[in-house]
């Protein structure tokens, strides 16, 4: 599925007629979002306390019904702070169709709007990796991956950076752990240098401070199993300390965060809702501020693709 920001958001869409319908008898098709290729988006509220979410909604043939319901049922299960949760899945009657469904918690940014001004600082780069680095952890202990490590599927919920969780699966023999190391270093030289990494040449990396330049060069290695790990990646973000040796003699990354915070308080401003899943909490939460470079005027954040 896509998150906040993922996937395409024409002007009009058949997909808009279902908006006021009422899912499962429980989830209203509030407001419609944007769509993928095969899939709607839709804001609605999950539980008792009417939690803001994101409703993910699948044609039943567009999918293998049984295994796309497991493996959200198997999604579900998993728990971790930097892992955006999903809440519900299952199949409901749509318009005298049968679709699938998935409750995702709502995010209030993406990584991808956050970029609208300009690339990340080194210190929010950190900030970012730290996470990412402990959600990719976790869900790869749990013998899955992500497959979609870009700026699209990385949001904030309050003052947390999550990764998202539509798009897990088992590893394939084209799509495996080592998949995800090569798209973090891809999305390391996306946020420091607002580019992505073309297929064709090597990417410059002479402009890119340690030890993001050395992550960027050891996790697009060829073949696969020549790129770093997670682990060797935590290690040249925070080497460990030298076996036996005093604490104060241990090793210090080449770069560490500046003194100053990385996350801010501020009011949301108010969205388009055909841009994307940005809506105006009922409350209102701390942001992350992906980039410290105040911007003149705020952008509206572009339209989500698919998660």
């Amino acid at each position: 599925m896509a998150v906040p920001g993922a996937f395409s958001n024409p002007m009009t869409s058949s997909w808009q007629r279902l908006q006021g319908l009422v899912l499962a008898g429980q989830y209203a098709l509030q407001q419609w979002l944007g769509e993928s290729e095969n899939a709607a988006f839709f804001r609605t509220v999950h539980g008792s306390d009417a939690r803001p979410a994101v409703l993910k909604l699948i044609p039943a043939g567009a999918v293998d019904l049984d295994t796309q319901l497991a493996l959200w049922r198997r999604t579900a299960t998993l728990s971790h702070p930097n892992l955006l949760p999903l809440f519900d899945s299952g199949r409901a009657d749509c318009d005298r169709e049968t679709v699938l469904f998935a409750v995702f918690e709502y995010p209030d940014e993406t990584l991808h709007t956050g970029l609208d001004h300009g690339p990340l600082a080194g210190p929010e780069a950190l900030e970012i990796l730290r996470a990412l680095l402990a959600a990719l952890n976790y869900i790869h202990s749990q013998g899955l991956i992500h497959a979609a490590i870009d700026v699209r599927h990385i949001v904030a919920v309050g003052n947390q950076i999550k990764l998202s969780s539509d798009t897990l699966h088992p590893p394939t023999r084209s799509e495996t752990d080592a998949a995800d190391v090569a798209s973090l270093g891809d999305l390391l030289f996306h946020v420091l240098t607002g580019r992505t990494i073309g297929s064709a040449t090597p990417p410059d990396l002479s402009g890119i401070p340690e030890p993001f330049r050395s992550i960027i060069d050891h996790t697009s290695l060829k073949p696969p199993h020549r790129r770093w790990t997670l682990s060797e990646i935590a290690n040249a973000v925070e080497p460990q300390p030298i076996p036996h040796a005093p604490q104060s003699l241990a090793p210090r990354s080449p770069f560490l965060p500046r003194a100053f915070p990385l996350w801010a308080y501020g009011v949301l401003a108010a969205m388009l809702a055909a841009l994307g899943f940005l809506f105006l909490p009922k409350s209102v939460p701390p942001r992350v501020i992906w980039n410290s470079t105040p911007s003149q005027t705020a952008s509206p954040p572009s339209a989500p693709t698919a998660p």
